[in-house]
């Protein structure tokens, strides 16, 4: 039962090198079955970690050495991290809170130059497409979607150019 507290808490049990060897590798493979589980979706990875935990746990326990005190030992571990993440957490989510404050600070000064440095509009008639413009727009759209054997807008089809320097004299 010990095992389902986290993983790995089996080992703990273990009194022997086998079971410690087996305990740091579990730790050592958890941050790439969960990297594997965010990255790629792969949920299970954990799980079987988790369930190869205890089966290792039970093996490695089937010896006459078992440490009686490792239900102590694994709920310290199991408390003990979970005050450290709620403490790194909440020195992070203070960090983060600094930095809002002092960007919430910069940011209307730097609003007030921007909008210093900020011209106005062109009026609505400045801002059209005249209809050459828009004419020469069609014409490139209707260049770039006709078909690939259709050369019924260009002026030169050489599908071989006769200037620059050919190859083989280089």
């Amino acid at each position: 039962m010990l095992s389902l507290l986290f993983p790995g808490a089996g080992y703990i049990a273990c009194a022997n090198v086998s079971g410690a060897i087996s305990f740091m590798i579990t730790w050592a493979a958890m941050p790439l079955c969960l990297l594997v589980w965010f990255g790629a979706g792969g949920v299970i990875f954990p799980l079987l970690l988790w369930a190869s935990s205890v089966g290792g746990a039970y093996a490695s326990a089937a010896t006459d050495s078992v440490f009686t005190k490792a239900d102590i030992v694994a709920t310290a571990i199991w408390i003990s991290s979970i005050v450290y993440f709620n403490r790194s957490s909440a020195q992070e989510r203070a960090r983060g809170n600094l930095k809002r404050a002092e960007r919430n600070r910069y940011l209307p000064e730097e609003l007030q130059r921007i909008e210093a440095q900020a011209q106005p509009a062109d009026p609505d008639d400045e801002r059209e497409l005249t209809l050459d413009e828009l004419r020469r727009v069609q014409l490139i759209f209707d260049m770039g979607l006709q078909g690939i054997d259709d050369f019924s807008n260009f002026t030169i089809i050489d599908p071989i150019p006769a200037r620059g320097p050919k190859i083989s004299a280089l």
